[in-house]
């Protein structure tokens, strides 16, 4: 990494030490206009030899005020090209870690740790770790400065002050030192609690909509809450120890200056100090001051944190590398033309093993079946390399290419086409056949764009089936040598299937010679025109051979349900899905509004901001003080001068050390709430806000916007403020000096606010680009850590990482644009601030000769131009500090965007939140239900594109009711209205009388038990994922578990911190039962199940209705929502309801509704066929030509 960089480095190490011997020429270059001004003094008093105005002496003066200026800005470009040279290599450092993290993630495959410490790593670890390269060759010549320092000193005053100032420096290295290693330990801990919050937020940003429907906002809070005070008192810790260090170290050369000045006026038999010696040496103990202020701040700021930012990503990425299933070369046969696995063992965890030895047939439709939990998907991760091979081969022939389709479908943030071609070429004509083949060619057409609609992150426009045929286009359009397809036809309808099964895979094989592996559970169809069976029980191959020679007893007790209707074309879906349609992040402009400073204000604490502030001016009033003190035992006072100095400074070091106690409160005060009223504003948000906005958008507000709120903000707030007082008492002590002087300086004071005011322009923009440029970075790690198998099976990882690439410097181009702005406004800054200078220095020598009055008192003048030169630094400082506070106010700009954004519940509509009687279990009545997700056109002009149109119902207390239609129906839809989770909704919903419109949300929600078909993991145990809130018994857990133990074969204190470790049947029941679990928590008496078993086999799927019926009693009401047919016989309906276009086109009981042999219900029963319609038309008694 140093190679990249050694160049820059180097250069900037050079320039920097230029730089520092560029700065004691100014104050040799005082020092002479001292003594220059003390000679005059005394020729003019005595009036011999020189008269006053001599041109000769004067011309010299003029010398001397022009040397000052010239090295100034001499001093000037050596610091910029030295900072800039350094800012590259810190830039290309931050580009090659950001780079790593996420390649390092994309190869690993079973990533040891959460996308949100490598978001962390990206957002914070790595700009430490450019700021460590950018700083050091600075921070590592600061003891060069240092010495200079020492021995200026010693030629000034002598070699005994400055030894006892010396023995003062040694004092305190041990306090330092054990200071360094307490901000060491701090900030490690503090970073590790960081990741820790990170990954929960990470979690239920991702689990959002179960929260919502669970009603767990309450209890997501609180454990992030807790989180955050957790974290907060670390990094205040941190601070304290931090801010100790700095308040030891910048006061130190205070303590130096009084212990030299004083030895140096008990050294009697010396002659005294001149104004000229006292002023220089004042001056390069303010230059001792830097060193020592920044040494320990930049050790324990940059240093320290880089060295823990270092270890964390050297960590992460060899524990992510160790995580990377990689297999050996004698593991992999290539030079074969079989492909498949040979006596081979593959560990999927530790409590599971796949034993498998079968070949899959060339270009031929090879199928795999078995129960929940046998080792299906296993099977495919292993024929893919994605798990580790115990003992066996693995046989691929060298150069063929696979693609995957996956049960939890990738889905890139971009557009419908990108999704499809997936880093490949665009060909139209390849395009149009592989959408027909998918049956989408129908769906593009509702979708707003077309396939350039974009369909958000996690493809959360797109229902479950459209996500499914997407992955099997992406994988038809790969052209590959290998397509394996995971459960591809479990989340579309029967008609869906048998297009998908007929039209796309079954062609792919016999037609273009494609080795094609199928994983399904619709037994009949998918060995309708199988080649080759493979069946799998408890991680064991049962039989593996022709599909023709599989026992007929097998079929049917693995039959899905599912039965292929020949040729049977999908019906155009006629609903317009517009959805949520992605924004583009919004960026402020100009300056931040006083809002934003009245809202951390607020947070803050006004009485602690005045408290911090009024210390800063009086620490800085006990210095201007202290130092005209010192200007009085210059010029001749008793040393009692010197004892005023030294009480004055030492009482600045008590206010300085109450203004860090008050700061660090306030921090802590502001930090806690804002992050408390974020997190509870994003938990109020609309679902559909979710879906328009990227994670990685959102996941930025909490790491990288809070990492400047935690760690620098109020520090640089009162850098500014100490900055801005040091102008203000630098101006003062100039005119109490010498007025007239200001006068004829003022044009360069115009011309530092001038640069001043156009750098805050500028720097304020490009710092708001940079905070949304980086955004796309955190996406595509996202994206990296949930995609990996499926880019690494597509063989797409050169597109990927190019495409970060290129993302990487897109989001670095703002940062170099406010460097470059920072670099103007130092050399420009720095030029008008040693014009300042050189004018005062002018008019010192000048005025006096044109008033006709005596020479400059040297006192005066040397207290005046210590100043002016402090100058230098403080008006450039200040205005850097200016624009970092406006630029990290921009964080809170950009948390105060979020909290001013609409919640879904209206503050001023009257709710109710306790009805008597309820828990209820209806009825339901629904009457002309119209629902949206977007408006067309303008933001508040255009028309809602309707989802749902004009639905009507009525349910009874106690009912069970299927709501069945084919995908793109509006069912899924209806379930969101009922739950008020659309964003336009029109008509009307009441729950046992009361409308729906008049209750919270919270308390709508909590009325309702929701299954649905997620399969998401909470982090943590299974009895984690159970039962997050904590409320059940271990006994009831074990209950409830007790009918599933062959699918679930593990304890309640079983780790499932993955979904590697799981199949999506195991991942989807543990989702289900969590359902129940919640529901009791609850006490729901009406339940809304949304596909709940859409990945369960069916033997899973009776026993889960089973203990539905079981946990949910006989009276409560049950609204299922349900592609299988039996549905209706598992739940044992009285109703059923099929909807087509987003309107109830049939309703009735179910044998009524079959007695009409055209009906939509016999319709969908006809479909099915096989076991599902006999077992439908038996318990029904509806025979009448549906078996036909």
């Amino acid at each position: 990494m140093f190679r990249t960089c050694r160049g820059m480095f180097f250069g900037s190490f050079f320039l920097n030490f230029m730089y520092f011997l560029s700065e004691f020429l100014s104050p040799a270059i005082v020092n002479l206009f001292l003594q220059f001004l003390q000679r005059r003094a005394a020729m003019s008093e005595t009036e011999t030899d020189i008269a006053p105005d001599d041109q000769s002496t004067v011309s010299f003066g003029y010398l001397l005020c022009t040397a000052l200026f010239v090295v100034a800005a001499l001093r000037t470009q050596f610091e910029c090209h030295a900072t800039y040279l350094g800012r590259r290599a810190g830039w290309r450092v931050m580009t090659l870690i950001g780079m790593v993290v996420p390649t390092t993630l994309l190869a690993s495959t079973q990533p040891a740790t959460q996308v949100a410490n490598a978001v962390n790593l990206i957002a914070a670890d790595a700009r430490r770790m450019g700021l460590v390269i950018g700083s050091t060759p600075m921070m590592s010549l600061l003891i060069v400065r240092l010495l200079l320092a020492l021995g200026f000193l010693v030629v000034i005053m002598g070699w005994l002050p400055i030894l006892a100032g010396c023995a003062v420096l040694a004092v305190t290295v041990p306090c330092n030192m054990w200071l360094a290693a307490q901000v060491k330990k701090t900030q490690k801990d503090a970073v590790k609690a960081t990741d820790q919050r990170l990954a929960v937020v990470a979690q239920v940003l991702e689990a959002i909509r179960l929260v919502k429907v669970q009603v767990w906002e309450s209890l997501m809070q609180g454990k992030i809450d807790a989180l955050r005070v957790h974290e907060l008192a670390l990094i205040v810790r941190s601070m304290v120890w931090t801010s100790t260090l700095a308040v030891l170290a910048s006061n130190t050369p205070a303590a130096v200056t009084i212990v030299a000045f004083f030895v140096r006026a008990w050294q009697t038999s010396l002659p005294p100090m001149t104004p000229a010696d006292v002023f220089t040496a004042l001056y390069l103990f303010y230059m001792l001051d830097w060193p020592m202020r920044y040494i320990p701040e930049t050790y324990g700021r940059v240093f320290v944190t880089g060295k823990i930012a270092w270890n964390r990503i050297r960590d992460f990425v060899e524990e992510s590398m160790a995580a990377s299933a990689k297999l050996a070369p004698e593991q992999v046969v290539t030079e074969t033309e079989d492909f498949g696995l040979e006596d081979a063992v593959l560990a999927r965890s530790p409590i599971f093993k796949l034993s498998v030895s079968t070949m899959f047939p060339r270009g031929r439709l090879s199928v795999i079946l078995g129960p929940m939990g046998a080792g299906k998907t296993s099977l495919l991760m292993g024929l893919l390399g994605e798990l580790p091979i115990e003992s066996g081969r693995l046989h691929r022939p060298a150069g063929w290419s696979t693609a995957l389709v996956e049960q939890t479908v990738f889905i890139l943030n971009a557009s419908f086409r990108d999704n499809v071609t997936f880093g490949c070429p665009y060909d139209p004509a390849r395009f149009s056949r592989v959408m027909a083949d998918c049956a989408l060619t129908q769906d593009l057409a509702t979708l707003a764009d077309g396939d350039l609609t974009l369909i958000g992150d996690r493809g959360v426009n797109l229902s479950g089936g459209q996500r499914q045929r997407l992955a099997l286009a992406r994988a038809l359009y790969a052209d590959t040598d290998i397509i394996l397809a995971d459960d591809v036809l479990s989340a579309v309808d029967a008609v869906t299937a048998s297009h998908l099964y007929h039209r796309a895979l079954v062609p792919a094989a016999h037609k273009y010679g494609k080795t094609v592996v199928l994983v399904s559970h619709a037994v009949s169809l998918a060995l309708s025109s199988a080649d080759h069976v493979v069946v799998l029980d408890a991680g064991i191959t049962t039989y593996a051979g022709p599909a023709a020679a599989l026992a007929a007893e097998q079929v049917r007790q693995w039959d899905a349900q599912w039965h292929e209707t020949a040729n049977a074309e999908p019906e155009p879906t006629t609903t317009r899905n517009d959805g949520p349609v992605r924004v583009e992040e919004f960026r402020s402009t100009g300056s931040v509004q006083w809002a934003h400073y009245q809202r951390y204000l607020r947070a803050f604490g006004m009485p602690l901001a005045v408290g911090a502030l009024a210390a800063v001016v009086t620490y800085q009033w006990l210095t201007v003080r202290a130092d005209l003190y010192l200007k009085d035992w210059a010029a001749g006072a008793p040393v009692s001068a010197l004892v005023l100095f030294a009480v004055l400074r030492g009482t600045g070091v008590l206010v300085q050390a109450t203004q860090l106690v008050v700061q660090y409160l306030g921090s802590y005060r502001a930090s806690r709430r804002l992050h408390h009223e974020l997190v509870a504003h994003v938990l109020a948000l609309p679902i559909w806000w979710f879906d328009a906005n990227p994670q990685g958008r959102v996941l930025t507000r909490f790491s990288k916007d809070f990492a400047d709120l935690d760690s620098s903000l109020v520090t640089d707030f009162v850098d500014f403020a100490r900055q801005t007082m040091a102008n203000v008492a630098a101006i003062s002590a100039i005119l109490i000096t010498a007025p007239i002087v200001m006068v004829f300086a003022f044009p360069a004071f115009l011309g530092m606010a001038w640069t001043g005011k156009c750098y805050l322009r500028t720097s304020r923009d490009t710092r708001r680009m940079a905070s949304t440029a980086f955004a796309p970075v955190v996406q595509a790690t996202k994206e990296f850590h949930t995609g990996g198998a499926c880019i690494r099976a597509f063989g797409r990882t050169d597109v990927f990482t190019a495409q970060l690439s290129r993302t990487m410097m897109q989001s670095l181009i703002p940062t170099i644009n406010n460097t470059a702005a920072n670099r103007w406004l130092i050399v420009y800054g720095d030029t008008a601030s040693a014009l300042f200078l050189f004018t005062l220095a002018l008019g010192f020598l000048v005025l006096p000769i044109v008033q006709g009055g005596p020479p400059m008192d040297a006192a005066w003048a040397g207290f005046a131009l210590n100043y002016a030169l402090i100058m230098i630094d403080t008006v450039r400082l200040g205005v850097w500090a200016y624009s970092t506070v406006e630029i990290e106010m921009n964080s809170v700009e950009r948390i105060g965007e979020y909290l001013a954004l609409t919640t879904e519940e209206d503050p001023e509509r009257r709710i109710e939140d306790d009805v008597p009687g309820w828990p209820t279990a209806g009825p339901l009545v629904v009457e002309n239900l119209c629902a949206g997700y977007k408006r067309r056109g303008e933001e508040e002009g255009g028309d809602v594109e309707w989802v749902l149109k004009g639905v009507s119902m009525t349910v009874s207390a106690g009912a069970r009711v299927a709501i069945m239609g084919r995908t793109g129906s509006g069912k899924s839809s209806l379930v969101g209205a009922l739950m008020r989770m659309l964003p336009y909704q029109t008509g009307k919903i009441e729950l046992d009388g009361v409308p729906a419109s008049e209750l919270s949300l919270q308390y709508l929600r909590s009325q309702w038990g929701f299954v649905n078909q997620e399969n998401y993991l909470l982090k943590g145990t299974l009895r984690d994922n159970l039962d997050p809130t904590g409320t059940r018994a271990d006994a009831d857990l074990h209950t409830l578990l007790d009918p599933f133990r062959a699918q679930l074969p593990f304890g309640l204190d079983h780790p499932l911190d993955s979904l590697t470790d799981l199949s999506k049947g195991q991942a989807q029941l543990i989702g289900l039962l969590r359902s129940l679990v919640a529901a009791h928590a609850k006490h729901a008496r009406m339940f809304l199940c949304d596909e709940p078993t859409s990945a369960a086999d069916a033997h899973t799927d009776r026993q889960f209705w089973s203990v539905f019926r079981e946990t949910t009693g006989q009276d409560a009401t049950v609204l299922m929502i349900a592609h299988r047919v039996r549905s209706l016989v598992d739940l044992g309906c009285d109703l059923a309801i099929v909807m087509d276009s987003g309107r109830v086109v049939e309703m009735g009981h179910p044998k009524v509704l079959l007695q009409d042999v055209n009906g939509w219900l016999s319709r969908l029963v006809r479909e099915a066929g096989g076991t599902d319609a006999q077992e439908v038309c038996g318990h029904y008694g509806a025979t009448n030509g549906l078996m036909e």
